[in-house]
């Protein structure tokens, strides 16, 4: 993506000659929450687990 950005899309000039990494990041954030939407919902038995890892003392 930013080898692409920085040699095709930053050439247009204006507004799309924006540091390469930030175009980037907002399509991997766009990205990640379309696919946590997609994606089912983990188990009881998997929250179970992250909760008492959460109240395990370190």
């Amino acid at each position: 993506m930013v080898i692409l950005w920085k040699n095709l899309i930053a050439q247009i000039g204006g507004f799309f000659a924006v540091y390469e990494l930030l175009p980037a990041f907002i399509i991997s954030c766009i990205v990640i929450f379309v696919v946590s939407l997609l994606t089912e919902k983990p188990s009881a038995e998997t929250e179970k687990e992250f909760e008492e890892a959460k109240m395990a003392e370190f």
